[in-house]
């Protein structure tokens, strides 16, 4: 008998398959807007995350080409378009294994770092004290450590066989308690998270500042609030590691219509 956790899990990955299916009903017209709306609130929520909100002529002032911006905007659109290419960058992978490695979360990082800082890919060298995360980092000097560890880990049999879910949860809460970059580590923990489940044609996590614990949205991506997602989102694995008997429960979501 399948446990409640599997469950949930079988309902996410029918809820992705049913739109997916849906999506390909949709006439070209349909689909752009559906593209434009799903992109512009994967980057309103991801930049909320952040303490920045975006308004919508803002994001389509950043990402559309078309457009010309105001010079003094031009350093801060250039953020929004790394996000825009990162996204772009992870749906080409939808359906393609993942090769997990030190090398890939570089790759990740330096996308979404802006043009003009694309060389800026030091871990970095002090502990922040007013920071958006507030939760124990990494020293410095045990970043390289923490970061060896975590992708040797990527070639255990463990790894390979972590249901998809529970490897992406995993990836994201560790790349958050390493916090390698100055700058963007949290966003380059919520674009691997969503490669992991995009790459297994799961809809993608998609961290609010409203939600009180993680649901699955009609859509059929998991909808969780970040700070309580990386606090009690534990992999069986990694609960076993810590002597915890917790482990990661995703609540069943609305079925889609």
């Amino acid at each position: 008998m399948l446990s409640t956790r599997m469950k949930n899990y079988r309902q996410l990955f029918e809820s992705s398959e049913l739109l997916w299916e849906k999506l390909g009903m949709l006439n070209a017209a349909q689909r752009r807007n559906f593209d434009e709306r799903f992109m512009m609130s994967w980057i309103f929520h991801d930049f909320a995350l952040e303490g920045q909100m975006l308004s919508v002529a803002e994001i389509k002032a950043a990402i559309d080409d078309e457009i010309i911006s105001t010079p003094s905007l031009i350093p801060a659109y250039l953020h929004v378009k790394a996000v825009r290419d990162g996204i772009y960058m992870l749906l080409e992978t939808r359906g393609k294994r993942l090769q997990l490695s030190l090398e890939w979360l570089k790759k990740l990082h330096q996308t979404l770092l802006p043009q003009g800082k694309k060389d800026q890919v030091q871990y970095r060298k002090d502990n922040p004290i007013h920071r958006m995360y507030f939760h124990d980092l990494a020293p410095a000097d045990k970043i390289s450590y923490r970061m060896r560890k975590l992708t040797d880990w990527f070639r255990t049999e463990e790894c390979r066989k972590a249901h998809p879910i529970e490897l992406a949860v995993e990836v994201h809460r560790e790349l958050i308690r390493i916090f390698p970059w100055p700058d963007i580590s949290g966003r380059v923990a919520r674009l691997a998270m969503n490669a992991i489940l995009i790459a297994e044609n799961t809809g993608r996590a998609s961290c609010t500042t409203t939600s009180a614990r993680p649901t699955t949205t009609c859509s059929g991506s998991i909808r969780t609030s970040c700070c309580s997602w990386c606090s009690t989102a534990w992999t069986r694995g990694s609960a076993r590691r810590a002597g915890s008997t917790r482990a990661l429960l995703i609540p069943r979501g609305r079925d889609m219509q």
